[in-house]
């Protein structure tokens, strides 16, 4: 499950890798089992469940337990797609194209992972039908979506349906308690569920937040009840929704070196670019629909403070703008953390080596 890399974030470190480390979804991963072990692999399976509940990382190990991936870092013959970037019917081609050429290893499936499924245009969506339908025997998708019935009827009706449901406070106390032991982070139990409440169940956010006190345990000496308190106030409040805010400014400016600041300036980075994604992926669109300052009820409370920094500095922006901004930041950031997914390299050092490449492509 672990990244052994010493430097590596928690939430990097501990992201599970293998089905075997999925918590939280034991009803999924039953399901999964069956599949597995009855021979009847589905053609197509349709992960839905809301934003943070691992739908993606979840795609990435069952691809990786269907191909008998031996090393947790293999990712063989795995095509990832977002749709909320290649969602074009060239690009739905593109993947028919490809289905035609045998995997690269025996025994293998070509398996392509389709991120925010809803996203398809019903033209690219129909386009898609036919290849789900009748897919090459070595050929596996896996769809993933917090918007079911926003994807087209006869496309989700194809697919094997797992709902992953949102964790639990227990779940997230559990995973703290795992990482505090390996870590050799002694906290009282009582922070670990404050730590848990305070992020909104989010795994995440919950071991950055953990990080942020672990470090400050490394300076020595025992922490007062105040001084983790205040670790928590501080893991769960504004600077990295600044941060973020002006990561995703300095994107649509092209001005990489303001965007370079930000990632370096903020201690947990993954989280800030998963941020930034959250930002393009939804709030910035939503921004571009609402019409008035109250419409804010579909965006989850935690985000409330970003939503506001991005309505200040794109109050001037018009709608079509807006959601080009969107559009291309989303995939400036889809794209480098990929590559840092795929060569398991730190996500800070793609961005900084390939930010401009991305920006420029992105355009």
């Amino acid at each position: 499950m672990t990244n052994n890399n010493e430097s590596t974030s928690f939430a990097t470190k501990y992201r599970p890798l293998l089905l075997k480390d999925i918590f939280g979804q034991d009803m999924a991963k039953k399901q999964i089992k069956g599949f597995l072990t009855s021979g009847r692999l589905p053609k197509a399976l349709l992960l839905t469940g809301a934003t943070g509940n691992g739908k993606t990382t979840l795609a990435r190990c069952i691809a990786r337990h269907v191909n008998k991936c031996k090393d947790a870092n293999e990712f063989n013959d795995v095509y990832e797609y977002n749709i909320g970037t290649n969602g074009t019917l060239a690009d739905v081609r593109q993947i028919a194209e490809k289905l035609k050429f045998l995997p690269r290893h025996s025994g293998h499936k070509s398996i392509y992972i389709l991120d925010e499924a809803h996203r398809l245009n019903k033209t690219s969506a129909s386009g898609l039908l036919k290849e789900i339908e009748e897919p090459p025997a070595h050929v596996m998708f896996i769809l993933c979506t917090n918007e079911p019935e926003n994807l087209l009827d006869t496309l989700r009706n194809r697919c094997e349906k797992l709902n992953l449901v949102p964790y639990t406070k227990q779940n997230i106390v559990d995973l703290l308690s795992m990482v505090c032991e390996k870590e050799s982070i002694k906290i009282d139990s009582k922070y670990l569920e404050h730590i848990a409440e305070s992020t909104n169940f989010q795994p995440r956010e919950s071991l950055v937040t953990l990080q942020g006190i672990a470090n400050l345990l490394a300076g020595g000496g025992d922490l007062t009840d105040e001084q983790i308190e205040n670790e928590i106030k501080k893991a769960t409040g504004d600077a990295i929704y600044d941060l973020s805010a002006l990561l995703v400014l300095s994107l649509f400016r092209n001005n990489f070196e303001k965007a370079i600041e930000a990632v370096y300036a903020c201690e947990d980075k993954d989280a800030l670019i998963s941020l930034a994604l959250t930002a393009s992926r939804f709030i910035l669109p939503y921004i571009a629909l609402s019409t008035t300052k109250h419409a804010i009820k579909d965006v989850p409370y935690q985000y409330n403070f970003l939503l506001k920094k991005l309505r200040e500095l794109f109050k001037e922006t018009k709608v079509g703008e807006l959601q080009l901004i969107a559009a291309k930041v989303h995939r400036t950031l889809y794209n480098i953390r990929s590559d840092s997914y795929k060569s398991s390299i730190n996500i800070a050092d793609v961005f900084y080596s390939n930010i401009t490449t991305h920006c420029l492509t992105s355009n």
